[in-house]
């Protein structure tokens, strides 16, 4: 994962290395019947990790977290970085201790 310096979540990590994050995908609209209210629902998956924050100060290794994430949503991972960019972004990994999961209407 990955941050700016500065907020409220990165001053709190680093004060209580121990979290508890929530992830979820675009949730979609749903129903049993569309002329009743209460019938309408909102798809989901979730999931909520526990876990210990572990901060990535090398800049070699903040390059290779950095690639897998722009290879993700890109497809590639041949990028290039400078300096002051690495320096100026915080990247993280959760060490996971529990992790559960909960879906609807899927």
């Amino acid at each position: 994962m990955h941050s700016g310096q500065k907020g409220k979540k990165i001053s709190y990590m680093i004060k209580h290395p121990f979290v508890r994050i929530a992830f979820s995908n675009n949730e979609i609209l749903g129903y049993q019947s569309e002329n009743v209210a209460c019938s309408y629902y909102m798809k989901y998956k979730s999931a909520i990790v526990e876990g210990f924050v572990n901060f990535i100060e090398d800049f070699d290794t903040k390059i290779i977290y950095l690639n897998k994430i722009m290879k993700k949503y890109t497809g590639r991972s041949n990028y290039e970085y400078n300096r002051p960019s690495i320096d100026n972004v915080v990247v993280f990994t959760i060490k996971i201790t529990k992790m559960t999961g909960k879906t609807l209407g899927y």
